[in-house]
C-alpha cells in the first residue's frame, strides 16, 4: 500500500489545471484560424458557384477568414501571454528566491 504522500494519484500531487490553461489553449488557435480561412472560403466558393462572381466571392471569403482568424490569434495570444506573467509573478510572491 502506498504512503499517504506518495501516491500520485493524489489530486494534491497534481499540477492545478489553471496553471496548464494558458499555454494549452494556444494549441488550438492554429486550427482555428486554419478553419476560419477554409469556412470562409467555401463560403466565398459557393456564392462564386450560385451568382457567377468567380473568383472575387472565393477571395473575399479567404481575405475574412484571414482577418478573423489573425484577430482571434493575437487576442487568444496576448491572454495567454497576461495570464503566464501573472502566474509566474504569483510564483515568484509564494517563493521568492534567496
Amino acid at each position: 500500500m502506498a504512503e499517504e504522500g506518495k501516491d500520485p494519484r493524489r489530486r494534491s500531487e497534481l499540477p492545478e489545471p489553471r496553471d496548464r490553461e494558458p499555454w494549452m489553449r494556444i494549441g488550438g488557435v492554429g486550427l482555428e484560424l486554419a478553419a476560419a480561412v477554409g469556412g470562409f472560403a467555401l463560403f466565398g466558393y459557393l456564392l462564386d458557384r450560385h451568382y457567377g462572381w468567380q473568383p472575387k466571392g472565393l477571395l473575399i471569403g479567404a481575405l475574412l477568414g484571414l482577418i478573423g482568424g489573425f484577430y482571434n490569434l493575437i487576442k487568444t495570444s496576448l491572454r495567454a501571454s497576461r495570464e503566464a506573467r501573472d502566474l509566474d509573478r504569483a510564483r515568484q510572491k509564494e517563493h521568492p528566491e534567496p
